[in-house]
């Protein structure tokens, strides 16, 4: 275990124990060091005195079950008599400890320290009662498990969710008790025992990585004053390459920095020198009497410095000072190109994706069964150690082949994201494979077969394996620069400076910048009728309107229209594992933030997908494709937690129901996310095929807590038989068919496609309408809050029916306001009918206005509500798209929508929706289906009553 390993648990500062406490420790080691006995009788004194010496409370002795005492009782299922653990601290620990003998001459029944059998018996107590209990508290597991052979050695691991690090992961701290009084060992005891969120490396890696971001930040721009952001992003690349490669000693210790501070005192000799440096690092060699490694790759080919004046190379050092070394690459790639990138830089101090999150949907979709896979070669290593009739050298090379055929197999291995951004989900899956591949090694070693390899592509998990597509080109080349930097810092960490070889960054691009889904062999301008290049909106840049003085779009801000030529689905890389989040784009949105050219090219390519459909489906189609024909093993995928919601449903369907078929193996149906804008709910499924339609048992997640800012969230898994299409396991709810009873009854409400249609009643009042003698065209109108808290007294104008002419002619004050309102947005609005219908809502719901025709009330409910509430409405009240209207004027009908089946039914098929996580109405699901049973006169006469 490397120290940069071991103070990976400490944070970069280093620890901070008292002195008193380092002495105490000190006669406690020298005490307890190599005693061998009965652990049943010397665990509690040890304990209790480790207690004392690190000044902490100490446990509870007894039979009550407390959250810190000795032999806290644990029930496993199928188990008569109740299990004991030895110490446990709620929130903190479950600890085992053990008595391991020195020499087979001593008195006991354990191994000799050091033997096979030894490790047999530490792995026992950490697998068989330390980690198994964890499963079975009844509550939360906590982050910690340790393991104690009194006299000898602490083992600690970390863990999250109740998964936690392999019994040889490299994360693994191990403790001499010989070494327990050092300061470095001493904080993370104390840690276990007061603080253990103190060892979550994500607490301080978090603050270098935004500060140093938030100092790159500022020196784009400034930089960005006099050159092109493509060519700074570029050159401050190559920079925090260097400062990573310095402070992990790849580069001569603080080369780069000191070369910073000199020319301090003559900025204009910097360039050159940075230059120079680059070269050398392309090709190996010297600079300034300096021996530079070649670091090869496309990073520093050709590399050219940029001029810098004083300010701007003392930004560069004040970034140079951090420790590189404690940047952590799951979020370092997002807050990089938030600073390298003008329009991002906004959103730097906004939320970025949790590294756990991330884990989540990479642990059940390539570690789960890959380690699956491990525990059998483990177990059939074992038997093979074990033949009687072969000598134990014989027996062990048997076991060693077996190991290391699955040792390659590990090489071979490709893991693909289609949508992978800055690298993150290829990063984590990288250390997951690598912390396996570690845990292989280690085997081996224990067999006398193991080598470290010379990690390059066949001999060791390395980043060629890792593979990503992605649409924004400097996203992708901040994914591969994420990619080796976590390569470096695991090598640097767990192998050591010798582990890395030159050069140190391979020539092949794993990530390649294109499009997803589909690819073109032109792209031209889309000319009109009289040859002129067609533009649009650019869908960003605004003006103040000169009437309204609000925000309205800028016309002037044009982008040009092309057409795409001979357009054919994209190639995906061959991978044995997808995982990513594509883009969160609503059905809705695509044509706005995408453009018509681009929606249709993809809806015509991919025409067995539904159009109504959001974006991210169509890499869950494809991915479920790719599984179904054996070309992929499993992926998992994040999506809004719309995915389950009718209209994406249909795929998901259609792919669970074809021949063969797929069967999702995990999903959590609904899990926060952040890093997309705002706060979102998501969707985590994981899915592979089942040819044979084996329906193994699946894994189905739930969310049971969530706090500081959705970004802790503690997930419980429960095995199910199977999970369904709409995402949940039980009964398939999502089955259910329309009933011909139910139809042309429910209708979403009037979707108005600008603000300027609603009118406050000071406002009716300004314009010359009497809000007690409305007008045919001023309504009241009522969206789902207000439906549910305060009616605001708002109206809309609503011209249904009306041309513009007419509109003019009969109503010219209302003309002029959706004029002034109205139209400068809808002029840029994507959609032909919303542009040259511009006076009209643009869901007018002509249907819903046929069919309340003649009653005198609609029934109405919210779509997206905590609560599940019906009400009458009077016919005049226009319902906003966030209310469904009923059209239904019976109290009967108003009786059953409002009884506990019915509201029981609607939040359980209906979904949810929206950061609240509130249930969602809708008519698909909700209505349509529903029974509604025939009232008697007598039930009817009592309602009226």
């Amino acid at each position: 275990m490397t120290d940069l390993a071991m103070r990976s648990w400490c944070g970069p500062t280093g620890p901070s124990v008292p002195e008193e406490v380092l002495e105490r420790l000190q006669r406690f080691s020298e005490k307890w060091l190599h005693k061998v006995g009965n652990e049943q009788q010397l665990s509690q004194p040890f304990l209790m005195e480790l207690c004392e010496a690190l000044g902490t409370s100490r446990p509870y002795v007894g039979d009550e079950i407390v959250d810190y005492a000795f032999e806290r009782q644990v029930k496993i299922p199928g188990r008569k008599t109740a299990r004991r653990i030895d110490l446990y601290k709620r929130d903190h620990f479950i600890l085992e400890a053990k008595c391991g003998r020195s020499s087979s001459s001593e008195p006991g029944s354990a191994p000799v320290r050091g033997t096979r059998a030894y490790q047999g018996y530490i792995l026992s107590a950490y697998s068989d009662q330390a980690r198994l209990y964890s499963t079975y508290l009844g509550h939360e597991p906590p982050p910690l498990l340790l393991v104690v052979d009194i006299g000898e050695k602490f083992w600690i691991w970390r863990g999250g969710d109740g998964v936690y690090a392999p019994f040889n992961s490299p994360d693994r701290i191990d403790i001499p008790l010989a070494e327990i009084a050092d300061e470095t060992n001493a904080a993370v005891l104390l840690a276990c025992f007061e603080s253990p969120a103190e060892l979550d490396p994500s607490k301080f890696q978090e603050k270098v990585t935004r500060e140093i971001a938030e100092r790159l930040a500022k020196l784009a721009a400034a930089l960005e004053e006099s050159h092109p952001p493509d060519e700074v992003a570029s050159f401050l690349m190559r920079c925090l390459f260097c400062m990573f490669a310095e402070d992990v000693d790849l580069l001569p210790t603080n080369h780069f920095t000191k070369l910073l501070l000199k020319a301090l005192r003559h900025p204009p000799a910097l360039q050159h020198e940075l230059s120079l440096l680059f070269s050398q690092m392309d090709t190996g060699g010297f600079h300034d009497l300096e021996p530079i490694r070649r670091f090869n790759g496309a990073l520093f080919t050709d590399a050219q410095a940029l001029p810098l004046d004083s300010v701007q190379i003392q930004l560069l050092a004040d970034a140079a000072a951090y420790h590189w070394g404690w940047v952590e690459p799951a979020i370092f790639g997002t807050l990089l190109e938030r600073a390298l990138d003008p329009r991002e830089r906004h959103r730097l101090g906004a939320h970025f994706t949790p590294r756990s999150f991330v884990q989540r949907i990479v642990r059940e979709t390539i570690d789960r069964p890959l380690r699956a896979q491990w525990e059998l070669v483990q177990a059939r290593a074992e038997e093979l150690r074990d033949q009687p009739k072969k000598t134990p050298e014989a027996a062990t090379r048997e076991a060693r082949e077996v190991i290391e055929v699955f040792r390659r197999s590990l090489y071979g291995l490709r893991v693909l994201d289609p949508a992978c951004g800055t690298g993150n989900f290829l990063y984590v899956s990288y250390v997951t494979l690598k912390n396996l591949e570690h845990e292989v090694l280690e085997e081996l070693r224990g067999l006398g077969g193991a080598q470290e390899g010379t990690f390059s592509l066949g001999d060791a998990v390395v980043p060629e394996q890792f593979l990503g597509l992605e649409v924004k080109p400097w996203a992708a080349e901040i994914a591969q620069l994420v990619l080796w930097i976590g390569h470096l810092q695991w090598l640097m960490q767990y192998r050591g400076r010798t582990a890395v070889h030159d050069p140190v960054i391979a020539d092949q691009r794993t990530i390649e910048a294109r499009d997803a889904l589909i690819e073109w062999r032109d792209k031209r301008p889309r000319l009109g009728p009289d040859g002129e290049v067609l533009t649009r909106w650019d869908g960003i840049t605004t003006r103040e309107h000169e009437v309204t003085g609000k925000l309205v779009p800028d016309v002037s801000a044009q982008v040009e229209e092309f057409d795409l030529v001979d357009v054919t689905r994209a190639r995906w890389p061959e991978a044995d594992f997808i995982v990513g989040n594509p883009p969160f784009i609503g059905n809705k949105h695509m044509r706005e933030v995408m453009g018509d050219t681009y929606v249709e090219a993809v809806r015509g390519t991919y025409r067995e997908v539904p159009k109504t459909v959001d974006y991210v489906v169509y890499w869950w189609h494809r991915a479920a494709q790719l599984a179904r024909e054996g070309e992929l093993r499993r992926f998992g995928l994040i999506t809004t937690n719309s995915l389950g919601q009718t209209q994406n449903r249909k795929v998901i369907d259609s792919h669970l129901e074809a021949e063969p078929p797929l069967r999702i193996v995990a999903a959590i149906a609904d899990h926060p996310w952040v890093d997309v804008g705002a706060d979102v709910r998501i969707s985590m499924t994981v899915a592979e095929a089942d040819p044979g339609g084996t329906r193994r048992r699946a894994r189905s997640g739930r969310v049971v807590e969530e706090s500081q800012g959705q970004e802790q969230v503690k997930v419980d898994w429960a095995e199910v038989a199977e999970i369904h299409a709409d995402l949940t396991a039980g009964a398939n709810v999502a089955s259910a068919v329309p009933l011909r009873s139910n139809l042309s009854v429910s209708f979403q409400g009037m979707n108005l496609v600008g603000k300027g249609f609603r009118l406050t009643a000071d406002q009716v009042a300004e314009l010359g309408f009497d809000v007690t003698d409305l007008l045919s065209v001023i309504r009241p109108y009522l969206n789902a809050r207000e439906f549910m808290q305060v009616w605001q007294n708002r109206y809309v104008i609503d011209a249904f029916g009306l041309t513009a002419e007419g509109l003019r002619d009969e109503y010219p004050t209302a003309y002029q306001w959706l004029f002034d309102h109205v139209k400068p947005e809808r002029d840029q609005n994507r959609r032909k009918g919303y542009r040259e219908k511009w006076w009209i809502f643009g869901e007018a719901r002509g249907k819903l206005r046929r069919t309340v025709d003649g009653l005198t009330r609609y029934i109405a409910t919210p779509e997206t509500s905590k609560h599940r509430v019906f009400q009458f409405m009077d016919m005049e009240v226009c319902p906003d798209h966030t209310l469904y209207a009923l059209a239904l004027d019976d109290p009967w009908f108003l009786g059953v929508l409002s009884s506990r089946i019915h509201t029981t039914w609607a939040p359980k098929v209906g979904g949810k929706l929206g950061i609240g996580n509130d249930p969602r109405y809708n008519n698909t699901r909700c209505f349509l289906p529903f029974p509604f049973p025939e009232a008697t006169d007598d039930q009817r006469g009592e309602i009226g009553r």
